[in-house]
């Protein structure tokens, strides 16, 4: 095993982002990344921000709430793989239900995520696939076959992700990737 420099703030991939507090493994290794697991992924030439993870917040909040005001939706997001320009993430997201509703009415969404970013880092865009009928269609169009198959397969720690975000209406701190990407005292 080899470490592998890190910036305070740029991560290459989820290998990079596990490895500014871990000594990296072999590609594929699973190892355990906070209440969930993380499978590392091979690094890629692109490169986005994480300590800008308000704006993937908002902007997934956006497309997967979008009826939500963005400040009151919390958001998880695990991410899949990575392309050029983009990652592919399974993401969470909870509003805040109705007043004197429990949490159980809050609105949710949790479904995979296309995140554009452009090349200063910045979240350009979020696309996902169509609900209902043209949900594998659109899964197909999106994301790769490696992707889609840890789609198709709810890869994706979802009920974990649902219950931080939760959590996090009586807790300010950040989503479960980067609190796993923080180092810890």
């Amino acid at each position: 095993m080899n470490r592998r420099p890190c910036s305070a703030a740029v991560f290459l991939s989820l290998l990079t982002l596990v490895a500014c507090t871990v000594r990296i493994a072999p590609t594929g290794t699973t190892i355990s990344a906070g209440p969930g697991t993380a499978t590392l992924i091979p690094p890629t030439r692109f490169s986005f921000d994480l300590s800008g993870w308000e704006a993937i917040q908002a902007a997934l909040a956006v497309e997967l709430l979008p009826n939500e005001p963005v400040d009151d939706v919390l958001c998880e997001w695990e991410i899949l793989g990575m392309g050029e320009q983009d990652v592919y993430v399974w993401a969470v997201c909870f509003g805040i239900p109705a007043a004197d509703r429990p949490e159980s009415y809050a609105p949710r969404a949790s479904i995979p995520a296309v995140l554009f970013f452009a090349g200063d880092g910045a979240v350009v865009r979020v696309t996902i696939p169509a609900y209902g009928q043209s949900y594998a269609e659109g899964v197909q169009d999106l994301f790769p076959e490696d992707i889609q198959e840890l789609i198709f397969n709810r890869a994706a720690d979802i009920e974990g992700m649902a219950e931080h975000a939760v959590s996090r209406r009586n807790t300010p701190e950040p989503p479960r990737i980067i609190l796993a990407a923080t180092p810890q005292p």
